[in-house]
């Protein structure tokens, strides 16, 4: 039987099957993909810092350059792998917090509560907190859990008045958490060693932003954002939240005020501000004061990795006032 591939012969199956052929390369190249995709690790909840920003800011710098501030000041630890910073609108907001709430891909959200908004019943920070304040937290139980994450793992201890920072302890529960991620197949290799460091140095960025917020709280009380729930809600449509489920809520701090920070390198406004217009419409001014920050409450989902909203809030106070200059306690 002659077999033997010739020129001729060639140019026939190309001629005639050359389709057959290119779907089975395209197949070839979808299944490659597919099982690389597949197969390739992910960012889990936690490794992704999700900003959101609701509340139409003006603002001369883009969320790139908040992006390449973080990035270069080294505000999150080694784990944090990636950085997302999406505005939403009024259109498809309750659509879109269900989607990225039910995949807990939200850190941070960025809201305003002007004294106008308020006056007017318009005010996202209060939209927000009315709608989803069971699954955000209070700046004080975000401290809170902060340091009972590090007490009760022993990562710090209580020692002679102070605390102490148990480095041991801390490199052995990463050969726990990372046993199995594909980043970390060789224990010996140098970045395995050299993360195992991060590692020390994330849980002490955990504590250390936990008291340093703390005492700057002490100290500055203007930085709360107090809010008792449902009020905005109750004003809108008392029919629907006329109920006593709605009713003798807690006045608590939800958020941290950006425009009460003063004295630093930076301007809030500069990143985001709010619009002064006169009676006519015509615009005289910015503010910061009324700009909020709130954390959501994804500690199930993300137990180590929940805090990295710490050094988020912190880096602002840091560049954006003069408040954690000063002398801190109970540092490690």
């Amino acid at each position: 039987m002659d077999n033997k591939i010739t020129k001729r012969r060639l140019a026939n199956t190309l001629a005639y099957d050359w389709v057959k052929i290119l779907v089975v390369i395209v197949l070839i190249v979808f299944v490659w993909s597919l099982a690389y995709t597949i197969g390739a690790p992910r960012a889990s909840t936690g490794q992704t810092f999700s900003i959101y920003t609701y509340g139409g800011f003006s603002s001369s710098k883009t969320p790139n350059d908040l992006a390449d501030e973080l990035k270069e000041e080294g505000v999150f630890s080694y784990d944090v792998l990636t950085f997302s910073n999406r505005e939403l609108t009024s259109e498809y907001y309750s659509q879109i917090m269900m989607s990225v709430i039910s995949i807990q891909e939200l850190d941070v959200m960025i809201t305003e509560d002007s004294t106008l908004s308020q006056e007017n019943n318009s005010s996202s920070f209060r939209d927000l907190i009315d709608g989803y304040g069971d699954i955000i937290y209070t700046v004080d139980g975000l401290i809170s859990d902060a340091k009972r994450y590090c007490l009760d793992n022993a990562f710090v201890s209580a020692v002679n008045g102070g605390y102490e920072l148990n480095s041991d302890v801390i490199r052995d529960y990463f050969d726990r958490r990372m046993d199995g991620d594909p980043r970390f197949r060789d224990p010996s290799s140098q970045r395995y060693l050299d993360c195992r460091e991060e590692e020390v140095l994330r849980v002490q960025n955990v504590w250390n932003n936990a008291v340093r917020l703390e005492q700057c709280l002490q100290n500055h009380p203007e930085l709360r954002h107090n809010y008792t729930r449902f009020t905005q809600a109750v004003a809108l449509d008392p029919e629907t939240y006329g109920g006593e489920e709605y009713q003798g809520q807690e006045e608590l701090t939800y958020g941290i005020n950006l425009g009460a920070l003063t004295g630093g390198s930076k301007s809030v406004t500069e990143l985001y501000a709010i619009s002064l217009l006169d009676d006519s419409g015509e615009l005289i001014g910015v503010t910061a004061d009324g700009i909020i920050i709130s954390v959501f409450n994804f500690r199930d989902y993300q137990i180590d990795l929940q805090y990295e909203s710490l050094s988020f809030i912190n880096y602002f106070i840091k560049n954006y006032s003069n408040f954690l200059d000063g002398e801190f306690i109970n540092l490690v």
